[in-house]
């Protein structure tokens, strides 16, 4: 039966709440089984929920030097086939989200650089490796990935020279097995640099508490996986550790469900104006496009029909003030409250006084797929034979 603990000393990790809730026990195989001597209560694993934001943890924590003598002395993970195909979907998310190119990439926990090997051939990116195993890391070096031996808790930022060096820092399956998530992520931060992306990537507790979803990595509560992670758990400390999530996603895909965050290293005020800024800059762009290419379709036909007083038009002209200066063309639209009025100083003619006109051509303006169905049917009815471009 779950219970609210009594214990004064507990607070969660994620939150600083100290309100939790102990909701199982089991007995379980310890860190140490097969290596040395382990008594009941080394098998026992309590876990308790926090109240507020609903990160599960084991409670108590094993003690650091078992943790790092666990890791010291393992062999890694096998690296299976389907991995490979994990890991290329991975490169892709991060291509697609990040938009990185070149740069440095840091992984932690890089076991036998698979990941970074793809990651650098697909980006072009300089990469490196933390990893404790010490076969993974002799692995590592013989296929040219820069790797330091140790666990991330353990290495010098400073004399590594990796604070603020990478463009972007990953840490797959990693944050549930450390003792202090928290301490975890801000001691990554400070690797990255200013505008600089982290990939954290956790089994998803969403995703597994499923009963039809299938489970590769085996049994995900362990004495191993000492945090089970929300994503609204996870993004708040990302947040809260100075960073701005840019994806957050489930995926089951190659029956290995995970949670993914992208967080970028970036106050979210200036995050918001640069993706505002950044749309209309994409959309100036595309005007200027357009309105090239309406250029050179008038310039190509003597007399031309612009079919639609669109606000796709008013932004053409607007930005391509040349357009005004031509006069082979007059502008139609079949709205009544627009006839007979003027855009930008462009008279407004409805379709039926076109028709004793000579028209070489009839540009549909709009790009709302209906409408500009609806106008083509019209032309070809009104207008038979007669070209019929889009904008």
């Amino acid at each position: 039966m779950s219970t609210l603990n009594s214990e004064t000393n507990f607070k969660c990790d994620i939150c600083r709440s100290e309100i939790s809730k102990t909701i199982f026990s089991e007995l379980s195989l310890g860190l140490d089984y097969g290596k040395h001597d382990f008594t009941l209560e080394d098998l026992k694993a309590n876990y308790v929920v926090c109240q507020h934001c609903g990160t599960v943890s084991q409670y108590p924590l094993p003690e650091e030097d078992r943790l790092q003598r666990y890791y010291a002395t393992s062999q890694g993970y096998l690296i299976a086939n389907y991995k490979n195909d994990v890991y290329q979907h991975r490169v892709q998310m991060i291509k697609e989200v990040t938009s990185l190119s070149k740069g440095k990439a840091l992984e932690i926990g890089s076991c036998k650089g698979v990941f970074l090997q793809m990651l650098h051939e697909e980006l072009e990116i300089e990469v490196f490796g933390i990893e404790p195993s010490e076969d993974c890391c002799e692995y590592s070096e013989k296929v040219g990935i820069p790797v330091v031996k140790s666990l991330f808790e353990n290495v010098d930022l400073e004399n590594e020279k990796m604070v603020g060096e990478f463009d972007i820092v990953i840490a797959m399956c990693v944050l549930e097995h450390v003792k202090s998530p928290r301490a975890f992520l801000d001691k990554m931060a400070r690797t990255v640099k200013e505008g600089g992306y982290l990939y954290i990537e956790v089994p998803s507790s969403e995703l597994l508490s499923r009963f039809s979803t299938k489970c590769r990595f085996g049994e995900n509560v362990n004495k191993i996986h000492l945090y089970h992670f929300t994503g609204q758990a996870l993004a708040y400390l990302v947040n809260d550790l100075g960073f701005a999530v840019v994806h957050q996603s489930n995926s089951n895909d190659f029956d290995y469900p995970c949670l993914h965050i992208i967080a970028r290293k970036i106050s979210p005020s200036l995050l918001g104006e640069e993706v505002f800024l950044g749309q209309i800059n994409i959309k100036k762009r595309k005007v200027k496009e357009i309105a090239e290419r309406l250029m050179n379709t008038l310039q190509q036909n003597r007399n031309v029909v612009l079919w639609g007083a669109s606000t796709e038009l008013y932004d053409v002209i607007c930005s391509y003030p040349e357009l005004k200066v031509l006069t082979n063309y007059i502008l139609v639209d079949r709205n009544p409250l627009k006839q007979g009025k003027k855009m930008l100083e462009i008279p407004i003619y409805s379709p039926e006084e076109i028709l004793s006109r000579n028209t070489d051509c009839v540009v549909v303006t709009t790009r709302n797929k209906g409408i500009n169905a609806s106008i083509r049917k019209d032309v070809g009815i009104m207008l038979p034979g007669v070209k019929c471009v889009d904008m």
